[in-house]
Parts: C-alpha cells; sequence; structure tokens
C-alpha cells in the first residue's frame, strides 16, 4: 500500500472518548507509526487538525494509533459530523452524549444526508454503533460529509472504469446489487482525487474492511485540497476527438440562429430568468432578465442589448435605450456562448460519457477572466451532431479567488423576458450617414421599436449631429429623441 490508498473518507474517530482538541492532540506520538511509514505523515497531519487520536495506551504505556485497525459506524459517523462541522463554520464544538454516539448520530442527520436505502440512518447507528465498516460502505458516508462544492472533480473517471465498480445494467449479480448502493459516492471520491485505488489499476476493493492508517489519509485529503491525488492512468478517461475549435465555431452564435429561433442561457432550475438571443430585424436581441432584493422588496430587472444598442426596462415598463454610434455601422453578433470556453486547451478534450445524442466532455484550459487567462476545467454535455452546449459547469482558479457557474442552454424554447422583444410591429427607421475623410459616404438603415425612449451617444473619436428630426441635445455630444414612429437620421463624421 502507499499512500494512494484511498477509498472512503471518514474517521479515526476512537470510540467515547475521542478528543477534539487541537492543543490536546499536538506532541503526541504514537509508538506504533514510524516516521517511515506511508501514512505517517497524513496520521500526524489529521492529529494536529483535532480530528483524530490514539487508541490509547500500549503495554509498555506509550500512545499508539493501531493503523491496521478497523473503523466502526459510530466512528464514522462520528468523525463525518466533526469534518462537516469543521468545513462550514471553522471549529469543531461537538462533544459527545449517551450513549457517546448520539449527538453525532443526531448532526449527522441534521447537516449531511443519511438514508436508510444505504443502510445508514440515525436509526442504524443508534441500534449497530459497533459494526465494523467496508471501504464502499465508508466511501457513502463520507463522500455526503462535506457539501458538493467541496469536493469538485479534479479526475476524469468515466463510469464503469474502477476494475471492481462495474454495472451490468441490464443482468445485476447480487454482488452489483450491493455495489449500486454505493456506485455513486465511489466515483465522486474518486473524481475529486479523495481516493484512487489500491493497486495501479486503481482496484477499490469496496467489500474489504477499512484501515485507519488509510482513514487518516482520506480526511487530511477531504479536509485539505492541495493533497488530493490523480487517477491511475488507466482510469483516464479517452480523447473525445473534439477539437476546441470545432466546439467554439458550432456556438458561435450566427451559427446558432441558423439552426435556432431563440436561444436561452440559464442556471438549472430556472424558467423565467437568464439570457435569451432571439434574431429581430437582422439582428440579435439579447434579454438579461434577474431578481433582486431591495428594501425587503423582489424586484425583477430586464435589460439588454440589439445591436450597437444597450437598453434597459424603467419600473414603469418603459424601454430606456442607448445607442452607442461608431463610424463603422457594425452591429455585432453576441458571441457569449461560445466565450464560456476557454481560450486555450491546457490538456487534450476527454470523453466522460457518451449515448446515442449527447457527449459529456471535460475540457482542461486557460480562461479569459480579465487581462489575463486563469486556468480551470469545464464539464459539458453537447448535442453528438452539432456540438451545441447543453449544460456546463466551470471552475476557474486566479490568485486572489476561485469562481464556479453552472449554466443549461436552451434552443427554441420560449425567451425570459416580453418587453423588450415586443413591440417591433411598429418601428421607427434610423438612418446612418456616415462621413469619413477621403471616402464615399455609407448609408445604413435599421429599424427598432417606436416605442424605445432614445438617447444616441457617440462612440470615442467620433461626433453625431442629427439631420432630423429636432433632437434634444445632451452634454457630451449626446442626443434625445422621445418615443415615435419618425424616421432619424444620424450624421457620423
Amino acid at each position: 500500500m502507499g499512500g494512494g490508498i484511498i477509498r472512503g473518507a471518514a474517521a479515526l474517530l476512537l470510540l467515547a472518548v475521542l478528543s477534539l482538541s487541537v492543543t490536546a492532540a499536538e506532541g503526541v506520538f504514537f509508538s506504533d507509526v514510524k516516521e517511515s511509514e506511508w501514512f505517517a505523515g497524513a496520521v500526524y497531519t489529521a492529529r494536529d487538525m483535532g480530528l483524530i487520536n490514539g487508541k490509547g495506551k500500549d503495554a509498555a504505556g506509550q500512545d499508539y494509533f493501531d493503523p491496521e485497525g478497523n473503523i466502526t459506524l459510530a466512528e464514522a459517523v462520528k468523525l463525518a459530523a466533526c469534518m462537516n462541522q469543521l468545513y462550514t463554520t471553522g471549529e469543531v464544538t461537538l462533544t459527545g452524549g449517551d450513549p457517546w454516539y448520539e449527538s453525532y448520530a443526531d448532526y449527522g442527520r441534521a447537516h449531511f444526508l443519511m438514508a436508510s436505502e444505504a443502510g445508514f440512518s440515525y436509526e442504524s447507528v443508534m441500534a449497530n454503533p459497533g459494526l465494523v465498516l467496508r471501504r464502499a460502505e465508508f466511501a457513502w458516508i463520507f463522500a455526503r460529509a462535506l457539501p458538493e462544492e467541496a469536493l469538485p472533480a479534479i479526475n476524469a473517471v468515466p463510469d464503469d472504469a474502477i476494475p471492481d465498480m462495474r454495472l451490468d445494467e441490464v443482468n445485476l449479480t447480487d454482488q452489483q446489487a450491493y455495489l449500486l448502493k454505493y456506485y455513486t459516492e465511489v466515483y465522486r471520491l474518486y473524481r475529486a482525487g479523495i481516493v484512487n485505488g489500491s493497486d495501479d489499476a486503481g482496484t477499490f476493493r469496496p467489500e474489504s474492511n477499512i484501515k485507519r492508517s488509510e482513514v487518516a489519509a482520506i480526511v487530511v485529503r477531504m479536509m485539505r485540497p492541495e493533497k488530493r491525488v490523480g487517477a491511475p492512468a488507466n482510469l483516464k478517461a479517452p480523447s473525445a476527438g473534439v477539437t476546441l475549435h470545432e466546439l467554439y465555431d458550432a456556438n458561435l452564435m450566427p451559427e446558432l440562429m441558423k439552426r435556432h429561433t431563440c436561444v436561452t442561457v440559464r442556471r438549472p432550475g430556472e424558467s423565467d430568468t437568464g439570457t435569451s438571443y432571439r434574431i429581430i430585424k437582422g439582428s440579435v436581441v439579447t434579454v438579461h432578465v434577474w431578481d433582486y432584493t431591495e428594501d425587503g422588496v423582489t424586484v425583477r430587472q430586464e435589460q439588454g442589448t440589439y445591436g450597437d444598442f444597450g437598453y434597459k426596462v424603467t419600473p414603469e415598463g418603459l424601454v430606456e435605450a442607448n445607442l452607442y454610434v461608431s463610424g463603422s455601422g457594425h452591429m455585432p453578433m453576441d458571441d457569449v456562448i461560445a466565450s464560456e470556453l476557454p481560450v486555450e486547451l491546457t490538456e487534450e478534450i476527454e470523453l466522460l460519457a457518451e449515448d446515442g445524442e449527447t457527449m459529456t466532455l471535460l475540457i482542461r484550459g486557460r480562461f479569459l477572466t480579465g487581462p489575463s487567462t486563469d486556468p480551470g476545467e469545464m464539464t459539458v454535455i453537447v448535442d453528438r451532431e452539432t456540438l451545441e452546449l447543453l449544460s456546463s459547469k466551470a471552475v476557474i482558479f486566479s490568485e486572489d479567488y476561485t469562481s464556479a457557474s453552472e449554466y443549461e442552454y436552451v434552443y427554441d424554447g420560449e425567451p425570459v423576458g416580453r418587453t423588450v422583444t415586443e413591440g417591433w410591429d411598429n418601428t421607427r427607421t434610423i438612418i446612418y450617414e456616415i462621413h469619413k475623410p477621403e471616402a464615399e459616404p455609407l448609408v445604413i438603415l435599421f429599424d427598432c421599436p417606436a416605442a424605445w425612449d432614445l438617447t444616441l451617444e457617440p462612440m470615442p473619436a467620433y461626433r453625431i449631429r442629427i439631420k432630423e428630426p429636432v433632437a434634444e441635445e445632451l452634454p457630451g455630444g449626446r442626443f434625445h429623441i422621445s418615443p415615435g414612429t419618425e424616421i432619424i437620421t444620424v450624421v457620423i463624421e
């Protein structure tokens, strides 16, 4: 066994009197944990965190740890409870009750999932606290000991890749039926770098008992992300055979709008907020809708862009639009979906899963999050035929923070927002007359709803004037034009 023997995540908790005081644990050395042992560093690190201690005194009166010993259900629940509290509050205040494990079982029931379908419930802990746990059972408890965001996937381990954690979906054997209860949690720990198997092939040995030495390593990896490990080479996902360039091109807005009437990007579970993109009058209209709280009242905001327009909806329902006038007359497509992808790959795109319609891909690369590119990774589900994004989860690491995002992409559905996509049956025409030195005048026409309250604002280095109608001039060379149906002629010089 080496430093890569992990398979669950749990606890080195002694029975009733496991001290959780860091100061009490520091300075205690165990007679059966030599510095040369692979697990020594993990044992003493977990000890200094106040999460484990020894088994008492040996025959010579020295503290001992019992690295080859097993762990019981009550001990595992106790450590899981203490880890959860330490992670969420920064300290451990839990103490034993009567019996000693009841307070930890109470905490587990209230703060992390304990479910009878896997054999672990409050009642099962109280009824059978001395049950010696197998590795799969241990993994089930500890994969749930910390919140999901504390265990992000760093390894692309496909389903059924672990040699002794594979399932026949058609005809489950009795052993596979047992494994099915713990399958998701075991794979979660492999993917998070908490466990990586007992040999070079990544074998898990789900039905064998877990040792206290192994638990120490798991505890440290759970609580210290920098200690997490990679997966054995044979467990890594195969190449997807898809390039970043192909993904980017497939998700450019002009390409998407050739195939769809509407594209909506939103967070999972949302239905009436997010961002929708539609082609209206030959240009992309974007609508951003979100809710925020102001003075205890939930307020809905709606705003977006239409070509060179930026607009927002006032509380009274009026659309206030700014037209940022440039000398090009260019009305760009919004490529925000493609821009979610990294700008550069650091590894080949890996195929995590596939079926007849979709592929799940892991993309590691550098993301444009400011003036520099930051490392990160994202998992995306794409349509096999078109390579369009269907969902994405991304984690980006910068020097100052770690950001995470999750989106789903809906095609040809009902767009979010109503105000800015209505009123196009009654429009006003804006005529750009672009005059540049030593160049032929250029005339560009486009429409917008007549109900929009417009402010025309020149981009830097340009000057504009309004030939018609009579317009209110504002500071900075801007012009205000009230709602109406007239033609607006803008001269750009």
